[in-house]
């Protein structure tokens, strides 16, 4: 009887860390993809771009940091090449938006939220994830 409710504990405390891990991990989903469709991807939205050069460029660091300290933990339960796909496209337009290259900022941060939508979609909780 007491190693039949130990393993009832040991089960439900490893549901449990699923559940909790899993909205974890769809709550931060959600911010940075709330984060990332402020920016513009329109290549006729690039005049924004140069407007407002510093604080586009503030955002666009600040959705990378976020994703850089979250993709750890999400390389635990989901597909490295998956996770890879969204930190490439990412440092890509870093990269491109500080080279001031507009057109090419705006496909990669199309391709971060299509790897994020991916993500989230695709990653989501289900019960027949936990059993």
């Amino acid at each position: 009887m007491k190693s039949f409710i130990v393993s009832l504990l040991i089960m439900l405390s490893l549901c449990g860390a699923i559940i909790f891990n899993s909205i974890y991990m769809k709550n931060k989903f959600e911010e940075i993809d709330r984060i990332l469709h402020t920016l513009p991807t329109y290549p006729t939205e690039t005049y924004k771009l140069e407007q407002n050069y510093n604080k586009y460029f503030e955002t666009l660091e600040l959705v990378n940091k976020k994703w850089l300290s979250l993709e750890k933990t999400a390389n635990i339960s989901i597909a490295h090449d998956e996770t890879a796909k969204l930190t490439e496209s990412l440092a890509s337009a870093l990269s491109y938006y500080h080279s001031k290259s507009f057109v090419e900022y705006a496909n990669c941060i199309c391709l971060a939220r299509k790897a994020l939508s991916h993500i989230m979609s695709h990653e989501k909780l289900t019960i027949d994830k936990i059993l």
